[in-house]
């Protein structure tokens, strides 16, 4: 592993804006000697920096989180090791929510067993290589409630494990898995589950208690406060992390899901089961709320790399690589700053902006980037810009107090979409999702942005202008998957535009 340490008061590189000269841009046909306008081109270098985000949401949740803004309920765990963001270390910690359907056991029984039972969504992340996983499974210490957790919430467990399983992870097989069940065609469908049968005291107790405790087994809070849940790791030695799908069909209950505690008995010689929920989930034949929490933890040991100054949430950090990151779990991203843009453009008057284009290398490693980015406003102290000034509720009713100049200028251009949680993006080529294109190793943002910088160019007296933007995961990844990337420091934006000729010309 290649070793640096932390470069202290690293000053941004001195930028050049490059453009061209009055008669740079080609002519084609005879040049009108009368014409009042000229098409200028310009080529300006956007600073950068390295933000590390304090406090992504990973739990899920009955209620809809806003945060995780298309509801992606996975699970992780896991671990791998990168020599450029170093050791990734993912368990996960969920409540074990009542039986389903109130269920009931006769007192002519007999306990059999316990099994935690999971199913994997198919997303894997670290080494490329064909491997050996183990997870093992504890009892929490902690109760798990229904507030809301991160991927930096540390929770206690017991230190003697009660189950685990080995398993093979190949890349190649569980990408086409995903694919396959992805398409349109359902007989190629694939479904992987883990199953572990749980030692200790734990099943018996969850038989007595159904068996005789009727108004246990029916209270949620009662219940989760004497079952804390349980907490999935990696046992050590791993090189992926995989993805845990807690995920319902629309058209089932708790019964119908593959992942779950099963509590096996028998009863005049036949073997039967109960299962206990490890989702959040309503109940559609009794409309009684499941409202079971689940999160994981992420931790990264960035010791020995170019990023183990990187310690201090929301101040921008120059690694002394030179490089330019994003890491999702963890809460990286690269920040952009536009100031040389308004440097530049405050000196040209009344310009229009044929095209602008933003221009970011990557450099392809064995780890894949995410698949979607957004751009996202982002505030001179490093925190996501809102268009909301406060949330609050007057004689029962829900307000919420609007940044009526922010959206005037941005959201009502059709450049900038405003989102629920109060946040602004970018709108890019294909909505707001910006893809990494493998191919040229690198993300050409246009289209919305020629309309972005104009709306920015028109208003040069207003402070509300959008001075920097993030380049982030799409926020359901950022929160619920590992990957990362590494980007070259020339992020670039091109752009024409046509100005007046001055009178003197």
């Amino acid at each position: 592993m290649n070793w640096w340490g932390r470069l202290g008061g690293l000053s941004l590189i001195l930028l050049v804006v490059l453009f061209s000269c009055e008669e740079d841009v080609p002519t084609i046909g005879i040049k009108n000697p009368e014409s009042k306008f000229r098409v200028n081109y310009a080529e300006i270098n956007i600073p950068s920096s390295v933000v590390l985000f304090k406090d992504l949401v990973t739990y899920n949740n009955l209620n809809s989180e806003p945060t995780i803004e298309d509801g992606n309920q996975r699970l992780l765990v896991g671990e791998y090791t990168d020599d450029i963001f170093g050791k990734i270390r993912t368990e996960t910690y969920t409540q074990i929510g009542p039986p389903v359907l109130n269920a009931a056991i006769s007192s002519a029984t007999v306990y059999d067993s316990l099994v935690l039972q999971l199913k994997t969504d198919f997303y894997q992340y670290g080494s490329s290589s064909i491997s050996e996983e183990r997870i093992e499974v504890y009892e929490l210490l902690d109760t798990v409630n229904s507030g809301r957790y991160f991927n930096s919430t540390p929770l206690a467990y017991s230190r003697t494990s009660i189950g685990g399983v080995s398993f093979t992870v190949n890349p190649a097989d569980y990408n086409q898995a995903i694919t396959d069940n992805s398409d349109a065609v359902t007989t190629n469908n694939r479904v992987t589950t883990f199953r572990m049968v749980l030692r200790g005291n734990l099943g018996l107790s969850l038989y007595e208690t159904v068996k005789s405790e009727t108004d246990l087994k029916s209270d949620y809070a009662k219940f989760t406060g004497l079952y804390k849940g349980l907490a999935i790791v990696p046992a050590g030695n791993g090189n992926k992390v995989i993805g845990i799908n807690p995920v319902i069909p629309d058209d089932g209950f708790p019964l119908a899901t593959d992942t779950k505690l099963i509590l096996y008995y028998s009863e005049g010689g036949t073997q039967k089961s109960i299962d206990f929920v490890l989702i959040p989930h309503s109940n559609p034949l009794t409309r009684t709320g499941y409202p079971v929490v689940g999160y994981s933890s992420i931790i990264a040991d960035r010791s020995g790399t170019s990023l183990s100054g990187l310690t201090e949430p929301h101040q921008d950090y120059y690694p002394i690589d030179d490089k330019r990151v994003t890491e999702s779990g963890i809460g990286i991203l690269t920040k952009l700053d536009f100031t040389e843009y308004f440097n530049y453009m405050d000196t040209v008057e009344n310009a229009v902006l044929n095209s602008a284009e933003l221009v970011i290398e990557g450099e392809q490693s064995e780890f894949a980037f995410p698949p979607q980015f957004q751009l996202r406003a982002m505030t001179d102290k490093n925190f996501f810009q809102s268009w909301i000034t406060q949330d609050t509720t007057i004689g029962g009713v829900f307000t919420r107090f609007v940044d009526t100049e922010t959206l005037s200028i941005f959201w009502a251009s059709g450049a900038v979409q405003k989102n629920d949680n109060g946040t602004l993006d970018l709108l890019a080529d294909n909505n707001k999702d910006v893809a990494y294109l493998s191919a040229n190793q690198s993300f050409v943002i246009s289209s919305y942005l020629t309309q972005f910088f104009q709306v920015q160019y028109g208003a040069r007296k207003s402070s509300k202008r959008m001075n920097y933007v993030a380049l982030v995961p799409r926020i359901s990844q950022f929160n619920k998957t590992v990957n990362r990337s590494v980007l070259k420091n020339n992020i670039k934006l091109k752009m024409y535009y046509t100005s007046p000729i001055p009178e003197k010309e």
